[in-house]
């Protein structure tokens, strides 16, 4: 190495100096200079690695579905209505708003339950059926990889059939690395803006109808699931109530029939005694009169209620084929490629210098050393 050790005595105790710094600076720098053919050799290795790459990526092809999530905020007789459910014992309905923004959506969008339920469902064809998980492997090429000795419509090999365990292991270690494969490296979410409720869905994937039917059928998926979470307490609410209506519907022209029936009976009206089961019986239809109005004003409410939290998903853009094509650019992985490689190599270089200074340093501390002792 070209560099000149400088005896430490000779400078002042109080530590590296600027002057001292910079001429190391100097002389890294002359060191670098003397290893240009090394640099360009490692510019022109990283460049030459990043075009091989691009041969053996996949061209992508791009589906995007856009759309927006319409709610209605609980309104007045929503919160009369839970008033009455809570009267009844019921959970009151002005609740449940676990998924009640766009970004929780986001969340459902790669929840592993939806994506799984995506991918076990059917995909209906002009000529056939087949399960997505099929798709998804045949399309990609990836069944001799991820499952070898699979067939169509069974996620785990033929030698592993009898054992139910076994089998059940495998098929959910293909249903996650399918999952995960979907996720993070297939999956766009996008918010058009903050605070808005239009979400921008992509799905980019070496097979142009996988993206664009997948991609419709996990948009399906989370859409039915959203609506039913939303939806789930008043429906039940409103079942209950339903029920009660009915029977009470039922009590009360049960009880108009048997005080007909009781008043065609030849009966000495004259007697007090006589005239009190027809009291009872009218103050019993009256009863039920009342109580039958009160629940089918309150049914209407309730099946108002479910009307109104019910949400809305308006499709606005759908994927259409032919889908964009994405192919990656040799010439930008090359540059890319090229400037790594010359950050690396010059970390290299400057590592290898600064071992040899330290070495340097100690070898002569150790001959300052002998010298006093000889």
């Amino acid at each position: 190495m070209s560099t000149a050790y400088k005896d430490p005595k000779s400078d002042s105790d109080s530590g590296l100096t600027i002057a001292q710094l910079l001429d190391q600076l100097s002389a890294l720098g002359n060191y670098i200079r003397k290893k240009w053919l090394v640099v360009l050799l490692g510019v022109i290795g990283f460049g030459i690695a990043g075009w091989l790459l691009t041969l053996r990526q996949d061209s992508l092809y791009l589906a995007e579905l856009t759309f927006a999530l319409d709610e209605k905020e609980p309104n007045h007789a929503q919160s009369a209505f839970s008033v009455f459910s809570q009267q009844l014992g019921l959970e009151p309905v002005d609740g449940g708003n676990a998924f009640s923004n766009a970004r929780n959506i986001e969340e459902l969008l790669k929840s592993r339950l939806l994506v799984e339920n995506a991918l076990r469902s059917l995909h209906f064809s002009l000529k056939d059926s087949v399960y997505f998980f099929d798709y998804f492997l045949d399309s990609l090429d990836l069944r001799r990889k991820w499952a070898p000795g699979t067939e169509p419509g069974r996620l785990w090999p033929e030698e592993t059939e009898q054992d139910t365990a076994l089998a059940k292991r495998q098929e959910q270690a293909l249903m996650k690395s399918m999952y995960k494969k979907i996720v993070n490296s297939f999956l766009g979410i996008q918010q058009k803006s903050k605070g808005s409720s239009i979400l921008n869905i992509s799905m980019s994937t070496p097979h142009e109808g996988f993206s664009k039917h997948f991609l419709e059928k996990l948009v399906a998926e989370v859409s039915a699931y959203y609506i039913e979470s939303k939806t789930r307490r008043s429906k039940t609410n409103l079942a209950i109530i339903e029920r009660r209506n009915d029977s009470i519907r039922r009590a009360y022209q049960a009880a108009i029939r048997k005080r007909a029936a009781f008043s065609d009976a030849d009966i000495n009206l004259a007697r007090e005694l006589a005239s009190a089961p027809t009291e009872k019986m009218q103050t019993d239809v009256q009863v039920l009169k009342t109580t039958y109005m009160e629940l089918s004003r309150n049914l209407e409410t309730a099946k108002t209620a479910v009307m109104n939290e019910t949400p809305i998903i308006e499709i606005i853009d759908l994927p259409l084929l032919p889908l964009d094509k994405k192919s990656p650019s040799p010439l930008r992985n090359f540059i890319l490629f090229s400037l790594l490689g010359i950050f690396l190599t010059i970390g290299w270089l400057t590592l290898r210098w600064l071992i040899s200074l330290v070495r340097g340093v100690r070898d002569h501390e150790t001959d300052e050393i002998q010298q006093e002792f000889s």
